[in-house]
């Protein structure tokens, strides 16, 4: 059964299409940390969704609900979180069943990168999706997911980078410093290459992230650099703002 299929099944056996609860939206941590998702949102100017183990939106942020509005690729239909493309659905919720065995076992690292890229419709990626955080509840696992749109934002980390775009370790080195404002010659230097194999490095990234040039790729890897945080940094920056 694809993954649309076993959304189908899961909403047949909840019985009743759920509310979305746009409210006070805010989701428990493993240790036990209220996030209010509407103020982390406007801090980390990231998308926040809470989603159920079958796919049922609990909760979302205003930034969250604005980027899906205008998202043809990414949407709620009858309160479940649905991606357009089925193969990135299947991989989405197969993410979601090992984060949930993982939480289950108590081996679930909050750290990892997590991070699903979501292409558009010309097949560029141009979401990306992370899960923050998971916890039990007695209904089963509910899950933080950070949702950004890379298409406009600081450095993302390399181990970011590499997830999203598939990159090689080199090319997501590469990456990294060039998204904090290095020109080739300093990247190559830094990376004891020869300025042809820093080029070699650099084409092989646009292709794999889609983009046409230097310019577009920087606001790409800034637009990502605003969900290479953590859910224990989440909490920490919250509780700071609001002391």
């Amino acid at each position: 059964m694809g993954s649309l299929g076993q959304l189908e099944a899961a909403r047949e056996a909840v019985g009743a299409y759920p509310v979305v609860n746009r409210s006070t939206p805010a989701f428990f941590s493993d240790d036990g940390c209220q996030v209010d998702l509407d103020t982390a949102g406007r801090m980390f100017k990231s998308g926040l969704i809470i989603l159920s183990h079958a796919g049922v939106v609990r909760s979302i942020n205003q930034v969250a609900a604005d980027l899906l509005e205008g998202c043809p690729v990414l949407r709620i239909k009858d309160g479940y979180f649905v991606i357009e493309r089925a193969a990135v659905q299947r991989g989405f919720s197969e993410l979601l069943r090992r984060v949930s065995n993982s939480v289950a076992e108590r081996t679930f690292d909050r750290d990892r990168n997590d991070f699903i890229g979501v292409p558009d419709r010309s097949g560029a990626i141009r979401y990306a999706l992370k899960v923050m955080s998971a916890v039990r509840v007695e209904s089963g696992t509910e899950f933080l997911i950070a949702i950004v749109d890379l298409v406009d934002r600081a450095a993302p980390s390399r181990s970011t980078v590499a997830s999203v775009f598939r990159l090689s370790e080199r090319e997501a080195e590469l990456a990294e410093l060039f998204s904090r404002g290095l020109r080739l010659e300093e990247i190559a230097q830094q990376m004891g290459v020869a300025l042809n194999t820093a080029r070699v490095h650099l084409r092989s990234i646009f292709s794999k992230t889609n983009c046409a040039g230097q310019l577009e790729l920087m606001r790409m890897l800034t637009r990502l650099a605003s969900v290479s945080f953590t859910v224990a940094q989440l909490v920490g920056y919250y509780a700071e703002f609001v002391v």
